[in-house]
C-alpha cells in the first residue's frame, strides 16, 4: 500500500528468514528488512539487526505472532523502530474478535500511526477541524470493547503461557520418536507457542489421517505469498527452502483449552500413521 516492491528471501532451518541470505537481496533501493517471527519463534535479531546497521536500513518486526517471545533478555518487538501484533482471536493474547496494536519507541512514527489509525486524520485539541486527512489510510481502531478483553487477558496470560507450554513441551519430547521433526529452538529464546509446527513425510496422507481421527490440522502459508495472484511476481522467487518445507509442515493442535490425554492422543494418531 506504500508502494514498496517486497524482496523475498529464503528461510532457515527454524522456518525463520535466513540471515545468512539477507545482504545478497538488499540492493540501492532497500529501505528495510522486515523478519517475520514465524509460530512464536524469534529470528536471529542480533545478526539482522547487524546486516541493517552496516547496511543503514530500518527493521520492522512482524511480531504478529510473537507475543510472550523473547530473544535472551528482550522481548519481540524491542529490536525494531516499529513492530505489530495480532491480538485475534487464535493468538495467545487474544480479543474476541480483530484486534491488533502497533509498538515503537520512535516520536516521529508514533506521531504518523496515530493518523494513520483512523483514515489518516489529525485533529487539533479544540478544534472543530476534524476532517484534516493528510495521508491515505483505512480505519484501524480497535473497538474499545475488544480493548478491554485485551486487558482482562492480560491478566491471565502467564497462566495461558504455561498450559501452551505444557502441550509443547510434550510433543518436544514425543513428536521426534514418531519420525517427524519439530521446530529447532535455541537455548536463548522463548518460543511465543502461537502454534505447533512439525515436517513429517507424506504430509498430506498424514492429515487427511488424522481428519480421521477427530483431530484438526492445518497447513499454514499455502501458497507462499510471492506465488499469491494478489502480488504477480515474475519470474517468481526461487525459495528453495520454503518451497522445500511447504510440502512438508503441519500444524498440529496446541493450545491452552486442550487437555494432557488429548496431547497423548494426537501423538498416538500420528505414531499409528506410520505404522
Amino acid at each position: 500500500m506504500t508502494g514498496a516492491k517486497p524482496v523475498f528471501v529464503d528461510i532457515g532451518p527454524d522456518f525463520n528468514i535466513d540471515p545468512e541470505k539477507i545482504e545478497a537481496a538488499i540492493t540501492a533501493s532497500t529501505k528495510a528488512i522486515v523478519p517475520m517471527h514465524v509460530a512464536g519463534l524469534m529470528c536471529d535479531m542480533d545478526k539482522i539487526c547487524e546486516i541493517a546497521r552496516r547496511k543503514k536500513l530500518l527493521v520492522i518486526e512482524d511480531a504478529a505472532q510473537a507475543y510472550c517471545s523473547t530473544l535472551g533478555s528482550r522481548r519481540a518487538g524491542s529490536f525494531s523502530i516499529a513492530a505489530a501484533f495480532s491480538m485475534n482471536p487464535m493468538k495467545i493474547l487474544h480479543g474476541y474478535g480483530e484486534a491488533g496494536a502497533i509498538v515503537t519507541n520512535s516520536r516521529k512514527v508514533y506521531q504518523k500511526i496515530l493518523q494513520l489509525r483512523h483514515a489518516g486524520t489529525f485533529t487539533k485539541f479544540g478544534s472543530h477541524d476534524i476532517n484534516r486527512c493528510n495521508f491515505i489510510s483505512l480505519n484501524h481502531k480497535i473497538d474499545t470493547i475488544q480493548a478491554s478483553f485485551l486487558l482482562e487477558e492480560m491478566d491471565r496470560i502467564h497462566e495461558i503461557k504455561k498450559k501452551r507450554d505444557e502441550i509443547a513441551e510434550y510433543y518436544d519430547r514425543q513428536v521426534p520418536s514418531v519420525g517427524c521433526q519439530t521446530q529447532p529452538i535455541s537455548a536463548k529464546k522463548i518460543h511465543g507457542r502461537y502454534y505447533y509446527l512439525i515436517t513429517c513425510k507424506k504430509r498430506n496422507r498424514l492429515k487427511k489421517f488424522l481428519e480421521s481421527c477427530g483431530i484438526e490440522s492445518k497447513v499454514f502459508y499455502s501458497p507462499l505469498t510471492c506465488d499469491s495472484l494478489a502480488h504477480k511476481f515474475s519470474p517468481l522467487p526461487k525459495l528453495p527452502i520454503a518451497r522445500k518445507n511447504l510440502s512438508k509442515c503441519l500444524s498440529i493442535p496446541m493450545h491452552e483449552n486442550m487437555t494432557m490425554p488429548q496431547a497423548r492422543y494426537v501423538v498416538k494418531s500420528i505414531r499409528d500413521f506410520y505404522k
